[in-house]
């Protein structure tokens, strides 16, 4: 055989490793010894904390999940300044600021985002139609007030009076036509997952 094989879209759709995202920031016109104590406040700031929210102004409605890998330093003692560069490791995806469909118009995407209805009153069965903007398949949080069954794709789960997330039922990028049966109210939260 010639070539590679290229497994990554073996589940149907391309699996991505974890990504690591730098920051450059320079500190100017100090001395050697305020550097060496910012060099280290950083550090003590970012190295000691385990996965968790990284917000980047850049990207205002989205926020990246993942811890500090590394700072590292390079002094300019002529200019009495240094640069530091910040290095995280994230989940591929950055997620939504908000969940769909939090009606939260403060952070809403106008130019990427779907307003769209997940929550629904059921009684016997009905079919309901759910956007996910993601660049990938999500598992939703389902909250339903009696136990329900949910068929997507022609698979049927079953769902607990509760609150609970279901990693097998996953939504599509895209349009997804699911239907519900049941007695009660089915509510559906998720994070949209983009490239960014």
């Amino acid at each position: 055989m010639q070539g590679v094989l290229d497994f990554s879209s073996i589940l149907g759709e391309r699996v991505y490793n974890t990504r690591e995202i730098d920051y450059d920031f320079k500190l100017v016109n100090s001395s050697y010894e305020n550097r060496k104590d910012v060099e280290r406040s950083i550090k003590q700031q970012l190295m000691l904390y385990s996965e968790q929210r990284l917000y980047d102004t850049h990207d205002n409605s989205y926020f990246w999940l993942g811890k500090c890998k590394s700072v590292s330093v390079k002094h300019e003692p002529v200019k009495r300044a240094f640069i530091v560069t910040i290095t995280f490791t994230v989940y591929p995806f950055m997620f939504t600021l908000s969940n769909y469909f939090d009606d939260v118009w403060d952070s809403f995407d106008f130019d990427n985002g779907i307003a769209g209805f997940t929550k629904y009153k059921v009684s016997g069965s009905k079919d309901i139609v759910l956007i996910n903007t993601s660049s990938t398949t999500i598992g939703p949080e389902v909250e339903v007030t009696s136990d329900m069954k949910v068929t997507v794709d022609g698979q049927t789960y079953l769902y607990k009076a509760g609150t609970s997330t279901n990693l097998s039922m996953g939504l599509q990028p895209g349009i997804n036509n699911i239907t519900v049966e049941g007695t009660g109210t089915i509510r559906f939260r998720w994070h949209a997952e983009v490239m960014g």
